[in-house]
């Protein structure tokens, strides 16, 4: 569990970095409650600017795409 918790908080400071990597492993951790509190509220933020992020980018992942585990479980 603590390692679990410090995955979460980096993957917290790589989403706030813009990487699009890092928001999706953070979303994750927020659906799942894995290193971390469960927070829709917050998966749902950090989805949409994954979201605005891929379409700055050429990295669009099936996730981004509402395929998988978290595109599945949050909608927009």
């Amino acid at each position: 569990a603590e390692n679990q918790a410090v995955a979460a908080n980096w993957f917290k400071r790589g989403a706030e970095a813009g990487n699009p990597d890092a928001m999706l492993n953070l979303i994750q951790c927020l659906v799942t409650g894995t290193g971390t509190a469960q927070n829709t509220r917050a998966s749902e933020r950090w989805l949409r600017r994954a979201r605005e992020t891929a379409r700055n980018t050429t990295h669009v992942p099936a996730l981004l795409d509402g395929n998988g585990p978290v595109g599945d479980s949050i909608r927009p």
